[in-house]
């Protein structure tokens, strides 16, 4: 049956939470535990794991929605249409994984790294100190604000940024549009079928076959000059 709880949940140990079929927690929810929601929905803020090094996962399945912002210990993972209304962050070595369409309406900020696949969305700016992968499978995937990653990123697959992209490793771009600036510290390799609509500046090489709208500046000495 489907059970509703008016106001906030907070576990002091590591209790699971979960919600299926409907269930809803109107207010916030704090636990040490694995936070799960398949076709339910919670009002507030998700605390799981609080940050301290636990390994506790945020999951969201068939829809299921979180009205505030996500922190976890862990992976924050969301299926099947799901949404965040909020931010999302994640400590320790905690990935974000956003599949079949879903949504983030927020800032990501990851402790590792961010996974795209099926036209998911991400409404804010993206940060990372792992790689981000929207490579193959992602058919359409966009972040619509600016991107910052610490290690390599990939896009395939009709991706999207909207923003400026900073790399502090190496930048693929293959059948998929950057529509700000592409900046990395590695080599940036823009396959023929992508396109940049702003300038590409790497303190490396940049094999531009595809279209650049902007300049091409390589071998600068100081990525962040630029930034």
């Amino acid at each position: 049956d489907t059970g509703t709880v008016v106001g906030d949940i907070d576990l002091d140990g590591d209790e699971n939470v979960v919600l299926e079929n409907g269930d809803k927690i109107t207010g916030d929810v704090r636990t040490g535990g694995n936070v799960d929601v398949t076709d339910s929905e919670i009002g507030g803020d998700v605390d799981s794991g609080s940050g301290v090094g636990s390994d506790d996962n945020v999951e969201l399945k068939d829809g299921g929605v979180i009205g505030g912002d996500v922190n976890s210990s862990d992976d924050i993972e969301l299926e099947d249409g799901s949404e965040i209304d909020g931010d999302v962050t994640t400590y320790g070595d905690g990935d974000v994984e956003i599949k079949n369409g879903s949504i983030i309406n927020g800032n990501v900020d990851a402790a590792s790294d961010i996974q795209f696949d099926e036209h998911s969305e991400v409404y804010g700016d993206v940060r990372t100190d792992g790689s981000l992968d929207m490579g193959d499978s992602t058919d359409g995937a966009t972040i619509y604000g600016t991107v910052i990653v610490e290690e390599d990123v990939d896009l395939d697959d009709d991706s999207r940024i909207v923003g400026d992209l900073l790399s502090r490793d190496s930048v693929d771009i293959e059948d998929s549009v950057i529509e700000g600036r592409v900046l990395a510290e590695g080599y940036i390799d823009i396959e023929s079928d992508a396109v940049v609509q702003g300038d590409v500046i790497s303190e490396g090489s940049v094999d531009d076959e595809g279209t650049v709208e902007g300049t091409v500046e390589e071998n600068v000495s100081d990525i962040d000059d630029h930034w």
